[in-house]
C-alpha cells in the first residue's frame, strides 16, 4: 500500500493583501495621470483663448497641426509625405486662359480657418501647389492682387507665412539661375551686416535687402506635412504637421524652432473668452 505525500507552501495571506495594494495603487495612479492629463488640456484650450499674444501663437500652433478642408473643384486623389506627393490629381483652375483664379477651399490650413486658395496639380511625382488663407491685399492702382516673395499676399501677417508656392521639380533639380540669385541675395545681406556691426548709422539699413523667410517658396514645415487629398469636383483635404506638435509643446515654455510666432497689438488682440455659466477651470 503506497502512501503519496503533498508538498507545498503555504498561502501567506500578508503576500495577498501587497498584491492587492500594489495593483490599487496603480490603478489609482493611472486614474490621477488622466484626471491630470485632461485638466492640463482642457487648461490649454482654454488659455490659448486669452487676449496675448502669448496664447494667440499658442492657439495658432495648435491650429498648424491640422488640416481639414473641404476644397472646389477637385479631381482625381493624392497623398503627400513630406516635400514629396504621388497620384494623380487636379484642384483650380481658370476662367479664361493665363488667369488662374478658380480653387477655393474653406476648413482648417496653414493655422487659420477660414477660405482659402488652393490650386494643385500632381501628376505622378510631378506638378506643383499654391496656396494661401484669407484675403489678398489688392493693389489700388492695378487692381489686382499684392505679391510678397511671389506669392499673393493677405491681410493677416501670420497667413502670409504660412503661405506657400511649390514646384515639385525643384525638389529634384535646383537650377543654377535660382542658385545664384540666392547666393547673392546672402552675400549682399552679409557684407551689409557686417558694416553696421562697423557703423551704427541707421540710414545702411536702407541697404539690407528684406528676408525671404521662404526663399524656396515653402516654410520648413511643409517638409513636415502628411495629406490626402481626394474628390470629384468637391474634394477633402486631410493632413496632419509632426513639426508643427514639436512646435506647439515647445512654444508653451516660449521656444519658437519654426520662427512663425507674431506680435499681436493690444487693439488686434481677440476679447477674452466668456465660459458658460457655473463652469469653471479646473483646479
Amino acid at each position: 500500500m503506497g502512501i503519496s505525500t503533498k508538498l507545498g507552501c503555504p498561502k501567506n495571506p500578508l503576500s495577498n493583501q501587497t498584491s492587492s495594494l500594489i495593483k490599487a495603487n496603480r490603478s489609482l495612479s493611472v486614474v490621477e495621470g488622466s484626471k491630470f492629463l485632461l485638466s492640463f488640456l482642457i487648461v490649454v484650450f482654454f488659455a490659448i483663448q486669452c487676449s496675448t499674444s502669448y496664447a494667440y501663437n499658442r492657439k495658432k500652433d495648435f491650429y498648424d497641426i491640422f488640416t481639414i478642408g473641404i476644397e472646389d473643384p477637385t479631381y482625381g486623389s493624392a497623398v503627400r509625405l513630406g516635400p514629396l506627393s504621388f497620384g494623380i490629381l487636379f484642384i483650380g483652375g481658370e476662367t479664361q486662359a493665363g488667369k488662374k483664379d478658380k480653387g477655393k477651399g474653406y476648413g482648417l490650413r496653414g493655422g487659420s480657418f477660414a477660405k482659402y486658395f488652393s490650386q494643385q496639380l500632381v501628376f505622378g511625382i510631378l506638378g506643383g501647389e499654391i496656396f494661401y488663407s484669407g484675403e489678398p491685399k489688392m493693389n489700388p492702382d492695378t487692381k489686382k492682387p499684392e505679391e510678397l516673395f511671389g506669392i499673393p499676399a493677405v491681410q493677416d501677417e501670420r497667413d502670409n507665412l504660412k503661405s506657400h508656392k511649390v514646384k515639385y521639380l525643384s525638389f529634384y533639380h535646383d537650377p543654377p539661375k535660382e542658385r545664384q540669385k540666392r547666393q547673392k541675395q546672402e552675400a549682399k545681406k552679409m557684407l551689409v551686416n557686417k558694416i553696421l556691426k562697423e557703423n551704427s548709422d541707421p540710414t545702411l539699413l536702407a541697404y539690407l535687402p528684406p528676408e525671404n523667410p521662404k526663399p524656396y517658396g515653402y516654410t520648413a514645415s511643409y517638409l513636415f506635412q502628411i495629406e490626402f487629398m481626394l474628390g470629384i469636383h468637391y474634394g477633402t483635404r486631410i493632413g496632419f504637421n509632426i513639426a508643427e506638435l514639436l512646435d506647439f509643446l515647445l512654444g508653451i515654455a516660449t521656444i519658437d524652432i519654426l520662427d512663425d510666432d507674431v506680435k499681436k497689438d493690444k487693439e488686434e488682440e481677440e476679447p477674452p473668452l466668456v465660459l458658460p455659466p457655473g463652469m469653471n477651470f479646473p483646479q
